[in-house]
């Protein structure tokens, strides 16, 4: 398509979203429900259909109109519901890329403005993805006046979604934030979670640092990383050790090995001390009730239970790139011990986690008997293991990839990817499976493996092991 009749398609397209905004503000028609009159729900399909159009052609956007298309989007912005925002964040990323320099000051100041005067996370987070998208192209004068109104505005607030919103606001400004404004957000995130108890709200605010990413000093970071695996060492509910995992994931890489380390290792050992689904499916009901007497007993209760395994085994995932070899090596053996005796994919999700991060000699000793589970005849997701495989084992994944019971294999092409130094993966981050055969034809050709023979029925045949 040419690029001026592309233009013009996508600043037709961004007027039509403001449009469709303005539309669902119309008053809706009343209707009844089970006796009680309610107001019909939203139509969002023509607002989300147009905006997807947006964030494909939004980078086609004439500059000249960008600037006004953005405003009557903020404008529009809507106070009802939270699912709009989240695609409404998508549009003013595609809209701030085209805002040309002269107006990005004017627009950042509009942006700060809304965030200061709303009180909902969700409706500042997505102002704040408009202000992430003018990114470098706000004078650095501008930055410097918008961070000074977002700290004082976080100094009003004492709730932790929205410090954390008005946060992200301040990081989304980028490298142009003075180190002193910096310092400040980050101090101010600090002494709210010395004094905060709730998981949920200490998760946020560590997300809130996150968002100042690598201009918050290293002190800071390490601060909040003692007071999260403090607090994890406190709790043993599953779902408030996650969310303190996820708090602590969001730092990023210059958390403390040591916090890491602990951080994995409680969630190793809580993991220990829960039931699997079958474990949990064996006992009687009055059983389950002395066992479990705060939780509500119903039919599905042992299923509603095992969940908690698997939650554990989710935030291990939010660690696991960072976790030591050491502690990796250790949490593994712990794992694949749990795996041979429970026989619960819980423990290989929680391997899956932070496999790569296994020394090669605790990986080749760990690999033949957790692929032993794997092809056990149940459909298990081959793909969690991925990171245990080395170089040199190319034809052993792929051997596996034949095998009937394997399913996940996206993640095992990824690994082959890796270990061969070549990407297979499209430009939205997808497996391209065109590209995968073409250099899998290549490759077994060069290294004398037969792709047409049917899957190996033991591991002894299996290459590699």
């Amino acid at each position: 398509m040419p690029e001026a009749k592309a233009g013009e398609l996508a600043g037709e397209l961004a007027e039509m979203v403001t449009a469709a905004l303005r539309r669902l503000e119309s008053p809706r028609p009343q209707i009844r429900v089970q006796g009680r009159v309610v107001a019909q729900p939203r139509d969002l399909s023509e607002f989300s259909a147009l905006s997807s159009g947006l964030e494909v052609l939004g980078s086609r956007v004439p500059e000249a109109t960008a600037g006004e298309l953005f405003l009557n989007l903020v404008a529009e912005m809507p106070r009802w519901d939270r699912y709009p925002h989240s695609i409404l964040a998508d549009d003013l990323m595609a809209l701030g890329s085209r805002v040309p320099e002269a107006k990005a000051g004017e627009l950042a100041e509009k942006l700060v403005t809304e965030m200061r005067q709303r009180t909902d996370p969700y409706e500042i987070s997505a102002l704040a993805s408009g202000l992430r998208a003018l990114g470098s192209h706000v004078p650095a004068d501008k930055t410097a006046a918008a961070a000074e109104k977002l700290l004082a505005e976080m100094r009003q607030r004492t709730d932790p979604h929205e410090i954390s919103a008005l946060v992200s606001g301040l990081g989304a400004l980028g490298s142009h934030v003075p180190a002193d404004k910096t310092a400040a957000a980050a101090e101010k995130l600090l002494a709210e979670m010395r004094q905060e108890k709730d998981q949920e709200k200490l998760s946020a605010m560590a997300s809130g640092l996150g968002a100042l990413g690598s201009r918050v000093p290293e002190a800071k970071i390490v601060e909040a990383a003692e007071k999260l695996v403090a607090e994890m060492r406190q709790r043993e509910d599953p779902y408030q050790l996650s969310i303190l995992a996820r708090g602590l994931g969001a730092l990023g890489s210059r958390v403390p090995a040591d916090k890491t380390a602990a951080a994995a290792e409680r969630l190793v050992a809580e993991m220990r001390h829960r039931m699997s689904l079958s474990e949990l499916s064996a006992l009687e009901i009055s059983a389950l009730r002395r066992r479990f007497p705060a939780q509500l007993v119903h039919g599905s209760l042992s299923a509603f239970l095992a969940l908690d395994r698997s939650t554990l085994a989710r935030a291990l995932g939010e660690l696991g790139s960072r976790v030591p070899e050491a502690a990796a090596d250790e949490a593994a053996e712990i794992l694949v011990a749990e795996m041979r005796q429970r026989k619960d994919s819980a423990d290989l999700q929680a391997l899956g986690a932070f496999a790569a991060r296994v020394s090669d000699a605790k990986a080749s000793t760990l690999l033949p008997d957790t692929l032993d589970r794997i092809l056990a005849p149940r459909l298990w997701d081959c793909g969690m293991v991925a990171g245990l495989f080395r170089r040199q084992q190319t034809s052993l994944i792929l051997d596996l990839m034949k095998w009937p019971t394997c399913s996940g294999t996206d993640s095992l092409t990824r690994r082959i990817g890796e270990l061969e130094n070549v990407s297979f993966e499209d430009q939205q981050h997808r497996i391209d499976q065109q590209r995968f055969q073409d250099w899998l034809k290549l490759w077994a050709a060069k290294n004398n493996y037969d792709l047409s023979a049917p899957p190996t029925p033991t591991l002894k045949g299996m290459r590699g092991l």
